[in-house]
């Protein structure tokens, strides 16, 4: 029954959004933005993963995370939209991607006190947020901006799942007792799981850098061949 009712969402949505989702740019963009914002469903295995990489229980850290999350989220907003200003459209979406993927990177392969870098590098990279509809502002029609801000704000939905991957993926490590260059199976777990995560908004990047254009026209109306 639930993934009858997910089916229909799902298709009803499409069909409502059917007009957007034929122009080549807006198709491509929204793409870009699903595959991103699979990495905004980390967080919680990030901190989880705290009593592997820092040898204590993850509720001791949960304040000092969420400090280096958002206040490195505050300075990023002002270097972000400095950059912005001297480039394009474009460059905002793949930058606040690669902090994102340079997040996801650095909780692999750093330990100890250092590991607490990942959780401000990952908050820089979720001012993909605000750079995603930027993108798509940009390649609106002025009478299609509402429309498309309100469809943009919905792509968090196909990603929420990824939650529930990464987190099944840490199970699925537990459960069968994997084990890797030394680590424990949980460790290990949780390390796939950036892995995963990574390898998503790596696409995305991809799909981003070559196919999105730096400085979308407003307005453009091409379509994707039926």
């Amino acid at each position: 029954c639930g993934c009858l009712t997910a089916s229909g969402a799902t298709a009803g949505f499409i069909y409502h959004f059917r007009s957007i989702l034929l122009q080549r740019i807006l198709l491509l963009a929204s793409l870009v933005t699903i595959l991103v914002y699979l990495g905004n469903m980390i967080p919680s295995n990030m901190n989880l993963y705290s009593h592997e990489a820092l040898g204590s229980s993850p509720e001791k850290f949960a304040g000092l995370q969420n400090t280096m999350r958002f206040g490195v989220k505050v300075i990023a907003g002002f270097f972000l939209g400095w950059w912005l200003s001297r480039t394009n459209p474009r460059a905002g979406i793949l930058m606040t991607s690669f902090f994102l993927l340079a997040s996801q990177l650095w909780a692999m392969f750093v330990t100890g006190p250092w590991y607490l870098v990942a959780f401000g590098i990952f908050g820089a990279g979720e001012l993909i947020g605000v750079y995603s509809p930027n993108y798509i502002v940009s390649a609106s029609k002025p009478n299609e901006l509402r429309r498309n801000l309100a469809f943009v704000a919905m792509l968090m939905v196909p990603a929420a799942p990824a939650g529930y991957l990464y987190g099944a993926i840490v199970d699925l490590s537990k459960s069968q007792g994997w084990s890797a260059f030394g680590l424990s199976s949980e460790a290990l777990g949780f390390r796939l799981s950036f892995l995963f995560c990574a390898m998503f908004i790596a696409s995305g990047i991809t799909v981003g850098w070559i196919w999105l254009p730096k400085q979308p026209r407003r307005g453009d109306v091409s379509t994707v061949p039926q």
